[in-house]
């Protein structure tokens, strides 16, 4: 399977995936790739078409299309643990805005990780953050009321715009001064 399928195929085994929608933000062709996902048995799986470029643009779309006050996001090239949801959801009670622990999968596959396991409260902290530790946005929770208060993703730069990076770090310094 491809890596979007491994991700889909994660999502749907999630402990409360009856009660979890999956929300799959694409700038192709949104019925091809929902032909494509079809087999994979994942009944709340909803494919969204956003033709804008950047990966701020899908997470602002994304953010406008979910039903839930408390929104995780993953990318494609990530598998959850089976418990993700459950956990997002559960530090999401607690908390504005999480992020969590990133690991590779497998040996020798070489990747930007976050293995800390202990958390930590960076409450008023931003400026002493370097932006690798604030998180990144393929293991992030938000609470919808946060981005009513901080506002949206900055869609000019991240991946897929000019700046190729920085997305999510900007994103959680704006959210830890809040």
């Amino acid at each position: 399977c491809t890596q979007l399928e491994g991700t889909i195929e994660a999502l749907a085994l999630q402990e409360d995936a009856p009660t979890t929608e999956i929300l799959v933000v694409y700038d192709g062709d949104a019925a091809r790739l929902r032909a494509r996902l079809a087999p994979i048995a994942a009944p709340n799986l909803r494919v969204v078409a956003e033709p804008a470029f950047g990966l701020n643009a899908k997470r602002n779309r994304g953010l406008a299309e979910a039903a839930a006050p408390r929104v995780p996001f993953t990318d494609d090239d990530c598998v959850p643990d089976p418990r993700w949801v459950t956990s997002m959801a559960a530090a999401l009670d607690r908390f504005p805005c999480v992020t969590g622990r990133v690991l590779p999968l497998g040996d020798g596959v070489r990747a930007s990780v976050r293995t800390g396991a202990r958390a930590r409260d960076f409450r008023g902290a931003a400026a002493a953050l370097l932006p690798w530790q604030a998180g990144c946005g393929n293991d992030l929770g938000v609470r919808r009321d946060l981005v009513d208060a901080i506002g949206p993703f900055d869609e000019r730069i991240g991946v897929g715009t000019w700046s190729a990076a920085a997305c999510d770090t900007e994103f959680l310094f704006r959210a830890l001064r809040a």
